[in-house]
């Protein structure tokens, strides 16, 4: 591309602003934001100290992976690569960190899928994950399925999906 197609590039970054005296203070870019990659779907822990999200920064295993950074201080770690036992060589995106830890995900890159992305969940063991586990019917669909948030008692929540039999786009469900 020319120089003056790159310039125009814009690439998506990721923002965080603390709350105080019930007032949302102006937000600021994570420390790890890079001109040279996106990340995105930012998802935090109950307790404040993780944020999981999707990026296609160099070291991912496929075309976008699920990263965590930790809170250090005021500010947050650089971030780490899941790795191969939620990443693959497709696209994981959409995290979603439960209160439990449960982490829940999109992905095209496991064999076990029914269409394009699949909802999946792992759960922590010491420094490593669980076999992620495809989420099934009635959740994954032939289409596009992502995007889960669950309740603390993980008895209501809404995903996206366009494969639901709806209008043909991506509807909350």
């Amino acid at each position: 591309k020319d120089q003056f197609a790159k310039d125009k590039i814009q690439h998506t970054r990721l923002y965080w602003s603390k709350k105080e005296n019930g007032a949302w203070g102006k937000p600021e870019p994570l420390p790890f934001n890079n001109n040279e990659f996106d990340d995105f779907h930012p998802s935090v822990s109950i307790d404040g100290d993780k944020l999981f999200f999707a990026s296609n920064r160099p070291g991912s295993l496929g075309s976008t992976d699920i990263y965590v950074s930790y809170k250090v201080g005021e500010s947050w770690s650089e971030p780490v690569n899941l790795g191969e036992g939620v990443n693959t060589k497709g696209r994981e995106a959409f995290p979603f960190i439960h209160a439990d830890n449960t982490l829940y995900f999109a992905s095209d890159g496991f064999s076990d899928r029914k269409g394009g992305f699949d909802m999946y969940y792992v759960i922590p063991e010491g420094k490593e994950w669980t076999k992620p586990v495809n989420m099934g019917d009635p959740f994954n669909t032939g289409g596009d399925d992502m995007g889960l948030i669950v309740d603390l008692n993980k008895i209501n929540g809404y995903f996206s999906s366009n494969g639901s039999g709806g209008a043909g786009q991506d509807e909350i469900l």
